[in-house]
């Protein structure tokens, strides 16, 4: 492996942890949804006192709250029925994003939060090759910004 691969993973990890520090210091209210959590989006085990739901593509046996198999598109609850919702990492894999944002409208209270985090394309590691230049298209990555 060379030399700026590695040290591209370092930072991506990096940023991955440090992400999950700043949204789980702005998650609020009592219920709470992970859109798109995959190994999770924040650290749950600070928020045990709220009911956490979490959809993904992938069955994810490991994930503390109550988890359902579903595309952000679709989203399996009904108006209005939470106080937070997570979208973290997860638009550019969304081809009809503006659809899933609308859903994410749809079960979010009046006055809930929406936590809300995108790759930043225009990154200077980005630009230098360090970080993923390029959309993953093996992940189905779409080049939506």
């Amino acid at each position: 492996m060379n030399i700026k691969k590695i040290i591209g993973n370092r930072i991506e990890r990096r940023t991955i942890e440090n992400l999950k520090k700043e949204i789980t210091k702005n998650v609020t209210g009592k219920k709470v949804l992970d859109d798109g959590c995959g190994g999770g989006s924040f650290y749950y085990e600070e928020h045990k006192e709220k009911e956490l739901y979490g959809v993904d593509l992938r069955y994810n046996e490991n994930y503390l709250g109550t988890f359902k198999i579903a595309e952000s598109t679709d989203l399996p609850f009904k108006e209005n029925q939470f106080d937070c919702v997570v979208f973290a990492g997860v638009i550019q894999y969304i081809q009809d994003y503006n659809w899933a944002v609308s859903e994410i409208k749809r079960v979010l209270k009046e006055k809930g939060r929406f936590v809300f985090a995108t790759l930043n394309r225009e990154s200077l590691l980005r630009r230098l090759g360090i970080i993923n230049p390029v959309p993953k298209k093996e992940a189905n990555e779409f080049q939506i910004f």
